[in-house]
């Protein structure tokens, strides 16, 4: 905490970081007075940064409650004068309100304005999302049964947000985040974003954008139409599932998309993949275990 000892009580500001040269920004809760602190970018959702930060409690009581997990938090921050952006985000945060808490859906911890900034605040998934895990340690896939872990957990997360009468409709790797306590939560509304190793890992200019897999791989009915549903959610998840067995979609145009979606449905079964990744190598690499839940996660 001794690099946070000169952080002022009040107001959003900046304040320099001599060791990185990140320019941290401070926010205020007036109505809970604690203040959180920027720490480092980690991604970004529309042209907005996303932080991962620090809680800095007000009662030091707080801490205790919310444990060794709640004193790191993820942060988007608005300007008020940015209009659009900022319309935006309340619209999207309004959304999240309207769910249930869920241990599958990433929700909303609290958002307030401190000053000319809006900030909103949700848990920290410190492993990332899948696609990130998969770009940085899993270039081939994941192993089936991580797969269907993985799955598992996220139609639990969109099953609650169908059955509350709202469709997804950015159902993808890349907005699937992972902790290690560990849990599997869905990204939705307010909460998503695009983990910034996993964009530049993803990144060729022979293939299309993993980051923008819902628009050159939606359903047929949603290509071009913007005519989302829960159907095509559920196709998603179908993409979804292609992209942690195969380590992405490495296609050039929607027509080769298409074509390998015609061949697997014409086939009634997936291409092989090489196994360049053995058993006792994942092993060290990922670690799938049972801990206090209904599931198993990676560890590493």
């Amino acid at each position: 905490m001794d690099e946070w000892a000169n952080i002022p009580s009040e107001g959003a500001l900046s304040t320099q970081d001599n060791n990185n040269d990140h320019r941290r920004i401070v926010v205020f809760e007036a109505e809970t007075r604690n203040r959180y602190c920027t720490m480092d970018r980690m991604g970004t959702a529309s042209g907005i940064a996303v932080y991962r930060g620090g809680f800095l409690a007000n009662d030091f009581n707080e801490y205790e409650r919310v444990g060794i997990h709640g004193v790191f938090v993820s942060m988007k921050l608005v300007d008020v004068n940015q209009q659009e952006a900022f319309n935006k985000m309340n619209q999207e945060v309004a959304r999240n309100g309207l769910l249930p808490d869920h241990e599958n859906i990433l929700g909303i911890k609290t958002k307030f304005v401190d000053k000319e900034k809006l900030c909103v605040v949700f848990p920290f998934m410190n492993m990332g999302s899948l696609r990130s895990i998969v770009a940085s340690k899993f270039h081939e896939g994941l192993p089936e049964h991580c797969i269907t872990v993985a799955l598992k957990e996220t139609l639990t997360g969109l099953f609650i947000i169908h059955s509350n009468g709202y469709v997804h409709k950015e159902m993808n790797a890349g907005h699937i985040f992972f902790n290690e306590k560990p849990e599997i939560k869905l990204g939705f509304s307010a909460t998503i974003y695009e983990h910034e190793s996993a964009s530049a890992q993803a990144s060729s200019s022979s293939v299309l954008p993993s980051n923008s897999v819902c628009e050159w791989a939606a359903a047929p009915e949603v290509y071009n139409t913007q005519n989302h549903s829960k159907a095509s959610d559920i196709w998603m998840i179908g993409i979804t599932a292609l992209e942690l067995a195969y380590g992405g979609l490495r296609v050039s145009s929607r027509e080769n998309f298409e074509a390998m979606v015609k061949k697997i449905s014409k086939k009634k079964r997936l291409p092989k993949k090489e196994q360049r990744v053995y058993p006792n190598k994942l092993k060290k690499k990922m670690g799938f275990y049972q801990r206090d839940g209904p599931f198993m996660c990676c560890s590493s």
